[in-house]
C-alpha cells in the first residue's frame, strides 16, 4: 500500500511539472508602459511649471525549446521640464533594442522562477534650454551598450496570461559614450566622455518589478 501511495504521489507531481511546460513555438507578449505628468503652480509667475515623462518597451519572442523564450525589445523615451522652480528647462528624448533569452523552471503546473539575461543598445538625447536664472545652454547626445540578468517568478492565471514579478537589472554591465556641446555667452565647447560601470539595481532601491505578460501557445 506504502509503495502504491508513493508511486501514486511521484506520478501526479511528474504529471504536474508536465502540465507546466511552455511549449516549443509558443509566442511571447510583454513588456512595460510609464508615464507620468506634475504642474508646478509658480507664485511669483503668471506662467505654470509643467514636469512630463513618457516610456515604453514592447517585448516579443518565441519559445526556440520548451520553456526557453528569444526575443527582441523596442525601447522609447521622452520627458521634458518646463518652468518648473529649481529646474532648468529640459528636453529628453531617446530609443532603443535589445535581444533577450529568458528560461523557465517549472515548479508546479501554475507556477515558475525564472532567469532573464539581455543585450541591449539606448541612443539619448539631452537639451538643457535657456531660462530664467539660466543663460548656459547644453546638448548631450549619449549612446550606451549594456548586459543585464536578472531572476523571477511567474504564475499562470489562466489561458494566456501570466502574472510575474522580478528583480530587473538586479546585475547590469554597461558601457556608454556621450558628446556634451555647451554655449554660453556666445563662446561654445565641446567635450567627450566614456564610461565603463557595473551596477545593481539594488543599490538604487529600484528592488521589484511587478507585471503581466502573455505566453500564446502554438496551435
Amino acid at each position: 500500500m506504502e509503495r502504491f501511495t508513493l508511486t501514486t504521489i511521484v506520478i501526479l507531481l511528474f504529471a504536474s511539472i508536465t502540465k507546466a511546460q511552455i511549449t516549443k513555438g509558443s509566442f511571447y507578449l510583454g513588456g512595460s508602459v510609464g508615464a507620468s505628468s506634475t504642474k508646478q503652480k509658480n507664485n511669483n509667475s503668471s506662467t505654470e511649471g509643467k514636469s512630463t515623462w513618457f516610456a515604453v518597451n514592447p517585448a516579443l519572442g518565441v519559445a526556440v525549446k520548451s520553456n526557453l523564450v528569444a526575443g527582441i525589445d523596442l525601447n522609447y523615451l521622452h520627458g521634458s521640464i518646463e518652468n518648473f522652480s529649481g529646474n532648468q528647462d529640459n528636453k529628453r528624448k531617446g530609443y532603443g533594442s535589445g535581444i533577450f533569452l529568458r528560461k523557465y523552471f517549472p515548479i508546479s503546473n501554475r507556477f515558475y522562477v525564472f532567469g532573464q539575461t539581455g543585450l541591449g543598445y539606448l541612443s539619448q538625447k539631452y537639451e538643457y534650454l535657456q531660462s530664467p536664472g539660466y543663460s548656459y545652454t547644453s546638448t548631450n547626445k549619449q549612446h550606451s551598450v549594456s548586459a543585464n540578468i536578472y531572476p523571477g517568478v511567474a504564475i499562470h492565471v489562466f489561458k494566456s496570461l501570466y502574472f510575474e514579478a522580478a528583480f530587473n537589472d538586479l546585475l547590469q554591465i554597461g558601457y556608454s559614450t556621450s558628446t556634451n556641446t555647451g554655449n554660453s555667452n556666445g563662446s561654445t565647447d565641446t567635450w567627450k566622455q566614456k564610461d565603463f560601470g557595473i551596477r545593481s539595481s539594488l543599490s538604487n532601491g529600484s528592488y521589484l518589478n511587478i507585471g503581466i505578460r502573455f505566453i500564446i501557445p502554438k496551435k
